[in-house]
């Protein structure tokens, strides 16, 4: 039997999925400054070097980045997120959810005024083996937020598959709206799009497929 407190082993150029909540299931984002601070970080905290004071950051150069991961999607839920990364350089997703889950934290309990961890303990990863898992991970993660919009809709489906699309295009705290084309992101790698449009359906059918 597998140890399970063995620590996956990333190999560089493969796709994971990575993702934690809240301590005790509590919310870590709690209004839109938060979840702007989170997506901040994990555009300063993606690189080898040091990450700059705050005082400095809007004078960074992200051309000059020694990246340690490359981001393909992500979703940010009150008490939760998802990303999918591919792994650039040795040590590179350790280092870089250290750096994002220590960096937030710490920003969270000053805002709070608290002390302690905040996520459930270290973050998990899965290792995604194929282009179609890659695929069919980022609809899992962008549908993510119907269950704001619908907490039943696993239950008793979904009231209006129609309004649950809109309020999918107007969540801003997810990559979705990247893949369907009603914004640009500059933390998705524009590779993705190899993946995510496939010849028999664009990206929103095949979301609303599934729902």
């Amino acid at each position: 039997m597998a140890n399970r407190r063995t620590k996956p082993i990333f190999e560089n150029g493969y796709f994971y999925h990575i993702y934690n909540r809240g301590v005790e299931k509590r919310n870590i984002f709690l209004d839109d400054q938060y979840y702007k601070k989170f997506l901040d970080n994990l555009m300063y905290f993606n690189d080898q070097k040091p990450t700059p004071d705050s005082r400095m950051r809007k004078d960074c150069d992200f051309r000059d980045r020694d990246k340690l991961v490359e981001i393909y999607a992500f979703v940010l839920m009150p008490n939760h997120f998802h990303l999918i990364v591919k792994q650039l350089s040795d040590g590179g997703i350790e280092k870089f959810m250290r750096k994002l889950g220590i960096g937030y934290a710490m920003y969270f309990n000053i805002r709070q005024q608290r002390v302690g961890a905040l996520f459930q303990g270290r973050f998990k990863a899965k290792l995604i083996e194929s282009d179609e898992q890659l695929l069919h991970l980022t609809r899992y993660i962008h549908i993510n937020p119907i269950k704001l919009h619908q907490p039943d809709y696993k239950e008793v489906g979904l009231k209006n598959k129609a309004m649950a699309l809109d309020f999918l295009n107007n969540f801003k705290w997810s990559s979705y709206r990247h893949f369907v084309g009603t914004e640009h992101s500059t933390l998705i790698e524009p590779e993705i799009t190899e993946f995510v449009t496939p010849k028999e359906h664009d990206y929103v059918k095949f979301v609303e497929d599934f729902l």
